[in-house]
């Protein structure tokens, strides 16, 4: 049976999203301006082979001001997409969600950032895989949520979220769409642009989230 608060009450449940976006917002900004006058933080914190840990510093590491926002735009455009896209479950499950969704984008990110430095020699900086991560977490989600509120639909005639199924499917298809059709607008293709990042945090994090449902049965025996 479904629970029926408002909207913005269901909102409120992804705080755990909302913390981490405003955490991380506000670590990328100082040490963005300290990096200002400390230049060697760029080069101690970037992924390398020569500075393995930055797989994880990376991420804080920006090149400029405009950097720094384009990816807390992004990162919090697809957090606030996957709250709404997700927000026909019950309580107890958006939070379990929205946990799951974290931890697979910061795995899904450093993952990618290790990747990197074992076959590139170049270092690398920036959160923009974390912002891939989000995207491909989120369409994976949304197709889930698709697939699960049709079935719904369809064997327990329960037209209740019929406005989701629309929502999540709509998300889901744009975003194929824009894969598809402009890909290199989708991978940023640029010079200066790490697009082996950007693809394999999406991949990484869309598999995750296809499987979250068989990973947290795993996670639950484990107990």
């Amino acid at each position: 049976m479904q629970e029926s608060p408002s909207i913005w009450g269901k909102i409120d449940n992804s705080r755990t999203l909302l913390s981490f976006f405003l955490i991380f917002s506000i670590l990328c900004y100082i040490i963005f301006n300290i990096s200002i006058t400390f230049t060697w933080i760029t080069t101690k914190f970037m992924a390398s082979k020569e500075t393995p840990w930055g797989v994880f510093t990376s991420l804080f590491i920006h090149r400029n001001l405009n950097d720094l926002l384009l990816n807390l735009l992004g990162l919090g455009s697809f957090f606030l997409i996957f709250t709404f896209s997700n927000i026909h479950l019950l309580s107890k499950e958006r939070s379990k969600r929205a946990s799951f969704f974290l931890v697979s984008i910061i795995f899904s990110a450093l993952l990618s950032n290790f990747i990197w430095i074992l076959i590139i020699d170049i270092g690398t900086i920036g959160a923009s895989g974390l912002i891939y991560s989000s995207e491909g977490a989120v369409t994976g989600f949304c197709l889930l949520n698709s697939w699960y509120i049709y079935d719904e639909i369809k064997t327990k005639n329960n037209k209740e979220n019929r406005g989701s199924l629309i929502i999540n499917f709509l998300i889901f298809s744009a975003i194929i769409a824009w894969i598809v059709f402009y890909t290199n607008s989708f991978l940023s293709y640029n010079r200066d642009v790490n697009v082996l990042i950007h693809g394999s945090s999406f991949v990484v994090a869309f598999i995750l989230a296809i499987e979250s449902s068989n990973l947290n049965n795993l996670f639950d025996k484990a107990k």
